[in-house]
């Protein structure tokens, strides 16, 4: 069977679906929409998100059950408090539920925030990432001692929780 269309080649029929049908080109104008348009939505969507989380009490819970709370104030972390019911000690095992309060004043940069603040005898470490829609998602993971100096710690625990 010839074609009806003679400057098409075997591979254009195939890969387009039949007689005289031409792929688009892939230079020219689509390709100078791409390098247009790609870098602007990038950047507008950047602009968009703001650089740091709204102030406010961020609330929810653990995978463990538990509730969290993350106080932001000023561009910092300024409280925060979970319990955490898997605290293994190291003869004793499980003497959980162990409640962590603790005021680390920690920066947020770039949506973020890390740190480790001590509630003697516990520390507790969080790193979590603010996200759209006033939302914060992370893991927080407490180490220290019980009474008879035995170290204790919990695995790490995954968080979510909203601005209320």
């Amino acid at each position: 069977m010839t074609s009806r269309c003679s400057p098409c080649r075997p591979s254009d029929r195939t890969a387009a679906g039949g007689h005289g049908a031409h792929p688009a080109p892939i230079g020219g104008a689509l390709a100078t929409v791409r390098r247009v348009l790609v870098p602007l939505l990038i950047v507008g969507a950047i602009a968009a998100a703001p650089a740091v989380p709204a102030d406010g009490t961020y609330a929810g819970h653990t995978t463990e059950g538990h509730k969290i709370r993350v106080v932001v104030a000023h561009g910092e972390v300024s409280r925060t408090m979970v319990s955490i019911t898997h605290y293994v000690c190291d003869p004793h095992g499980i003497v959980g539920p162990v409640l962590v309060r603790v005021r680390p004043h920690a920066r947020i940069s770039r949506r973020a925030v890390r740190f480790e603040a001590a509630d003697a005898p516990l520390l507790l470490r969080m790193r979590a990432t603010f996200g759209a829609r006033r939302t914060l998602r992370g893991t927080v993971r407490a180490r220290g001692t019980i009474g008879t100096g035995d170290p204790c710690a919990s695995p790490a625990i995954h968080f979510s929780a909203t601005r209320r």
